[in-house]
Order: structure tokens, then C-alpha cells, then sequence
């Protein structure tokens, strides 16, 4: 502090000493300036002219006084004397001399002074610059104080930064670790959340294949249980939890799509499975249950056929017996005539025998064809049982199953592509030229085509029933299979008259003894829980079965195939002549109706195309013959009267419109 008071005090004794010098500067220029003009030699100084200045002075001093003198003079002239001017001569020149000795004496008191000033003003300017050059070295030395400091600060202030910088250094790589770090457990917890939810959607995947494995399984149990309308009717309830549980676990694969899952709904979709699971069994254990009262009613129904048989051969015997005593007595009247003579007639006629109710209602050719069709089907049952009955042929047959039951039950006829499709990957199975080789055991070709030929009715049991424009696709793909295998057609139309009779056509009665439930199973309904079904639901079902029979016949043959139709038009006159030989047995009359108006609709418009006089009289036959004792029967319901209202505009047009759905021409 007492160096910075020092400096301060110096400075400012300095600045006065300057400041007074600068004042004595001014005051001499000033001086200078003002005698600038009339002096034009050193007058201050050691090389001051004193004689010249002096002379001037001197004459400048003595004209002044002259002047001055004058003055005086001038007015005291007239009092003054001559002898006083001369006095006064004398005082002016010892006046001058004084004046000149005065000045002489005062410019050497002015130079003395001057060279006093001289000095004083050396030893100030020495002092001064003694002073000023300590004045330097403190200020130098305070300069470098300070330049030592501001260093200093600097150099702390750098420290300083240094240590901001290397705090933030050191922050920003805590932080950038931090962030790793976080970045890293992030990507872990994502790769963990990521494993867990691909191991979630594996195991999703997993049960949703499981459920689907289920569907598969039920669908090909049900489709190779023997009571396809009875199994139908028990699965109704569980087919229905089948698609609510299906939606449920479409919901979770729609989450997993989403990459939604938690562990939660792989619980669900778990409980869904196992839902799926218990319902499958119950489903098994439903179809055991039809299948073994499926065999008992076949069982029944070979009884009961043998026991028909019996009966035909019983009346067949009988009506031997009758024509031979017919023919006895009819030789012995003959006999009698030849022995009485010409004149002599016979006046009794024997009477006629009467037909039995069985024969009434019955037409025997047709009852053959449905005896030999149950033959037929249980002989070629016994051609794969070995097959059937082998444990190590389980998965085969369920591989067969599935190759065949999705192709029939996808057939559609939107377009020609489709229905070859269909047709070419039931035709190579036949021929085993796919991967699932039908030929490695002797007994799967046939368990193939009888499979086959029940899946086909079937569909028109459940699909032309409701969809009848749909037999056609169906009827189509059918009839270029039976043209390449010829045998698959046999064991289609022993399958149409077993599950339908009526196709035959056969109206069979009640034997003696047998039950209800047993005749009405022989004649094509169906039971469920020992209930009959409904009979409008009946109607419907042999509606679709005869639709799609009648779309057999009508269906041409593929383009470029030159083989004979498998079952063509002739069959259908067949079945309406039989039908029209036989009287409508009361019981049978509204599914009598029902199939005459589908037979008609389907294949009316081909028989007038085909035979348009024959067909237009079998029409007015039916018409005006075989209605009226459908109405006689006391059946009063919709059959009837739909009948009544397509006879009477078919006779009146003289035509019957192509059936809705029929395929065109060349369309595949």
C-alpha cells in the first residue's frame, strides 16, 4: 500500500512541475510574439548584442525622453530660458548614462537571472528526469507487478478453465459411460424383450398350430365317422365353442402380429388350447358313441335286408306257386273243354291276386339295385378292414384324409382354374403320384376312393342343401374323376341309395316287429340322442343328396375327354318312370314331391332338349296321373303345392329353365 501511495504522491508532484513549466513556456512565446517585430537579434542569453540592443534602447529610451521633453518643453517654452536648456542638455545625458548603466546592470541581473533560471531549469529538468526515469522504472516495475499479476490471473484463470474443462471433461465421459451404459442396458432389456416376445410369439405359433391341429383332427374324425348328418347335428354345440375359441386366438395372433404379447396372454392362448383339447375328446367320445349306434343300425338294416330278402323270396315263391296253380288250372280247364266239346265254355274266370302292400309300393328292380348297393358297400368295406384296423396305418390314413377332405370340401366353381385344381390333386392322390403315395399298402387305393365317394355325397348333404347353385362345382369335378376311374361312380351311387333310398326309388314299410327308430334310420333319417330329426330338416338334407345327383347327370364331360358320361340322362328317366310305376305310399308323399320338383328342376330342361315329345307326355302323365294320388295321400304342405305350381307353368310354357348354377360349356 505505502508503494502504491509513494507512486501516486510522485506522479503527482510531477505533473505540477510540469504543468508550471509549460506555463513559463507560454508566457516567454507569448513575450517573444509581442517583440517579434521590433527586435530582430538575441536580446537573452550569452549571445545576446548588447551594443545594438543597447543603442536602440538607448535611442528609443532618448527619444522617449526626447519626446517627452519636447512635450515639456513645448509648454514651458515661453517661461523657460536659455540658460535652463542647457542645464537640462547636461541632466539628460547624465540621465541616459544612468539609463544606460541601468539597463546594463539589468541585463546582467536579467542574464544572471537567466542563467539562474538556466540552471534551476537543468537541475529541475535532471530532477525531472531523474524523476521521471524512477518514474519509469516504478511504473515499469508496476507494469511488470501487474503483468505478473494479470499472468497470474491468467494463468490462474487457465488453471482454472483447465480444471472447468477437465471437470467437464471428466462430467461429460461420467455422463457419455452413463449413456453407454443406459444405451447398453436398453438394448439388453430390448434384446431380452425381444427373445421373450419371439419366444412368446414361437409359443403362440406353437398353440395356434396345436388348435389348428385340433380343428384338422375334429374335421377328419367327423368326416370319417359312418353317421355324417348325426355327427353334424351332435358337433353342432362344440363346433360353435370351435369358432369361439378360434376368434379368441385370432385376437392373440393379432396381438402377436402387433408385438403386443405378455405373458399373460400366452396363459390365454394356453387355457385356449387345453379348452380346444377337452372339447376334441368330448367330440371323439360323441362321434365313438354314433359310430358304434352306426354300426348297430347296420348291422339292423343287413337284418333287415335279409330279412326283405327272405320275404321277396317268400313271395317270390309264393307267386311261383300262384302262377303254377294258375297254369294247373288253367291245363285242367283246357283239358275239361277238349274232353265237354266245343259248346261247352268255361263260366267261372279264376279271380286275380291281389297285390300285397309290398308290392303295391314297391318297385322290385329298384328294391334289387338298393340290396345290391348295401352288398356292394359292405363287401368293399371288407376289402381295406385289415387296412382300417392297423394301428401302424393310423397316421397314413389321417395323411389320406387330409388329402382328401380339403380338396372336396374347397371345390368351387368360380372359376375353370379352380375346379382343375380340385380335380387334378384328388386325381393324382388316386393314381399316387403325389408325395403321400396311396400305393405303399394293397388296401389304401380302395379306402382312398370309398373315403372319397362319401366325402362327395356328403356335400350334398350339408352344402347343396343349403347351397344348392353349388352342386354343380361338386358334380363337375366328380364326373372327371369317374371318367378316369370308372369304379369310384359305383361306389358314389351305392353311397346315394344307402344314405337315401328314395334315390333307388324305394318306399320301404315297417316290418313286423321292428321299432320306429329302426325304420325311420332305414329309410334315411336321422337320430340324435334317440330324437328323429325334424322333418323339415329331413326334406332339406335328401334335397341336397337328390340335387346333387341329379347335377351328376346333367354335367358334360371336360373338354378334350371322349369317354362315355359315367351316368348320364337316361337315369333320370329312369328314376321318374320308376317313380310314376309305384303308388305314393302316404307316409313317403311330401319327400316324394320334394324329389320329383328337384330331379325336375334340375334336369327338366336337359330331358326337353333330349326327348321333347316323350318328356312333355311323361310331364302331362305326372301331371294328370300321379299328382292327384299325391293329393288323395291327405299331405297337405309346401312339397305339394311347389309341385303343383312348377307342373302347371312347365305345361303351360311347354319348357323348364336351365337350373340355376349350371356350368357353361367348355368351362374347364
Amino acid at each position: 500500500m505505502s508503494i502504491n501511495n509513494s507512486l501516486d504522491n510522485t506522479s503527482y508532484s510531477i505533473l505540477d512541475i510540469t504543468n508550471a513549466f509549460e506555463n513559463v513556456k507560454l508566457s516567454a512565446l507569448k513575450k517573444a510574439i509581442k517583440v517579434s517585430g521590433s527586435i530582430n537579434s538575441v536580446t537573452i542569453g550569452p549571445n545576446a548584442v548588447i551594443e545594438s540592443s543597447c543603442k536602440e534602447n538607448i535611442e528609443n529610451v532618448s527619444n522617449n525622453t526626447n519626446n517627452n521633453n519636447n512635450k515639456i518643453n513645448e509648454s514651458k517654452s515661453n517661461e523657460s530660458s536659455p540658460a535652463t536648456e542647457s542645464s537640462r542638455g547636461s541632466i539628460r545625458f547624465s540621465i541616459k548614462k544612468i539609463l544606460v548603466e541601468n539597463e546594463l546592470q539589468r541585463k546582467e541581473e536579467v542574464r544572471k537571472s537567466v542563467e539562474k533560471r538556466k540552471e534551476e531549469m537543468e537541475r529541475a529538468s535532471k530532477a525531472f528526469r531523474e524523476e521521471m526515469l524512477l518514474l519509469r522504472e516504478i511504473l515499469t516495475a508496476k507494469k511488470e507487478q501487474e503483468r505478473a499479476a494479470e499472468l497470474a490471473r491468467l494463468e490462474a484463470d487457465e488453471e482454472r478453465l483447465a480444471q472447468q474443462d477437465e471437470i467437464k471433461r471428466r462430467h461429460a465421459q461420467q455422463l457419455h459411460a452413463q449413456r453407454l451404459q443406459e444405451r447398453k442396458e436398453r438394448f439388453e432389456r430390448e434384446a431380452q424383450q425381444h427373445q421373450a416376445l419371439s419366444e412368446r410369439k414361437a409359443l403362440i405359433t406353437s398353440l395356434d398350430e396345436m388348435f389348428k391341429e385340433k380343428i384338422k383332427s375334429l374335421c377328419v374324425l367327423s368326416s370319417g365317422s359312418k353317421d355324417h348328418t348325426a355327427v353334424a347335428q351332435a358337433l353342432a354345440p362344440f363346433v360353435a365353442k370351435f369358432r369361439e375359441l378360434h376368434k379368441q386366438i385370432e385376437s392373440v395372433n393379432e396381438k402377436a402380429r402387433r408385438g403386443e404379447l405378455n405373458s399373460a396372454d400366452v396363459t390365454y392362448a394356453e387355457n385356449i388350447v387345453q379348452q380346444a383339447d377337452e372339447i376334441f375328446n368330448l367330440s371323439k367320445i360323441e362321434i365313438n358313441r354314433i359310430d358304434a349306434l352306426y354300426d348297430e343300425e347296420v348291422a339292423r338294416r343287413e337284418q333287415d335286408v335279409k330279412q326283405a330278402e327272405a320275404h321277396a323270396y317268400a313271395q317270390a315263391e309264393a307267386e311261383a306257386a300262384n302262377i303254377q296253380a294258375i297254369t294247373q288250372a288253367q291245363a285242367q280247364v283246357s283239358e275239361q273243354q277238349k274232353q265237354a266239346g266245343p259248346q261247352e265254355t268255361l263260366t267261372e274266370q279264376l279271380p286275380d291276386t291281389p297285390p300285397s302292400e309290398s308290392n303295391f309300393y314297391e318297385d322290385q328292380e329298384s328294391l334289387q339295385i338298393l340290396i345290391n348297393a348295401t352288398t356292394f358297400l359292405n363287401r368293399y368295406a371288407e376289402c381295406y378292414q385289415n387296412f382300417l384296423l392297423s394301428p401302424e396305418t393310423k397316421r397314413f390314413r389321417f395323411e389320406c384324409q387330409k388329402a382328401i377332405n380339403i380338396p372336396v370340401n374347397t371345390i368351387s366353381a368360380a372359376s375353370g382354374s379352380d375346379l382343375m385344381d380340385k380335380y387334378n390333386k384328388l386325381r393324382l392322390l388316386l393314381q399316387g403320384n403325389t408325395n403321400l403315395n396311396i400305393n405303399q399298402y394293397p388296401e389304401s387305393v380302395a379306402f382312398c376312393k370309398n373315403l372319397l365317394a362319401k366325402n362327395i355325397v356328403n356335400q350334398g348333404e350339408t352344402l347343396v342343401s343349403s347351397k344348392p347353385e353349388m352342386a354343380f362345382g361338386v358334380a363337375a369335378v366328380t364326373v372327371a374323376l369317374c371318367c378316369d376311374f370308372p369304379d369310384l361312380m359305383a361306389l358314389l351311387l351305392a353311397h346315394f341309395r344307402t344314405i337315401c333310398p328314395y334315390i333307388c326309388p324305394v318306399y320301404l314299410s315297417q316290418l313286423p316287429g321292428q321299432s320306429n327308430e329302426d325304420y325311420y334310420k332305414s329309410i334315411g333319417y336321422k337320430y340324435t340322442d334317440g330324437v328323429i330329426e325334424r322333418q323339415d330338416k329331413f326334406l332339406c338334407r335328401i334335397s341336397g343328396i337328390m340335387r346333387l345327383y341329379s347335377a351328376i347327370i346333367v354335367t358334360n364331360l371336360r373338354r378334350g375327354v371322349n369317354c362315355p358320361h359315367p351316368h348320364g340322362l337316361q337315369n333320370a328317366w329312369r328314376w321318374l318312370a320308376a317313380t310314376l310305376n309305384i303308388a305314393p305310399k302316404p307316409k313317403h308323399v311330401d319327400a316324394i314331391a320334394t324329389l320329383i320338383y328337384d330331379i325336375l328342376q334340375v334336369c327338366g330342361n336337359a330331358m326337353f332338349n333330349a326327348y321333347p315329345t316323350q318328356f312333355l307326355k311323361l310331364l302331362r302323365t305326372l301331371n294328370d296321373q300321379y299328382y292327384p294320388l299325391l293329393q288323395q295321400s291327405g299331405v297337405i304342405g309346401g312339397p305339394i303345392s311347389r309341385l303343383e305350381a312348377f307342373l302347371r307353368n312347365t305345361l303351360a310354357t311347354n319348357s323348364i329353365p336351365a337350373p340355376e348354377g349350371q356350368l357353361p360349356l367348355n368351362m374347364w
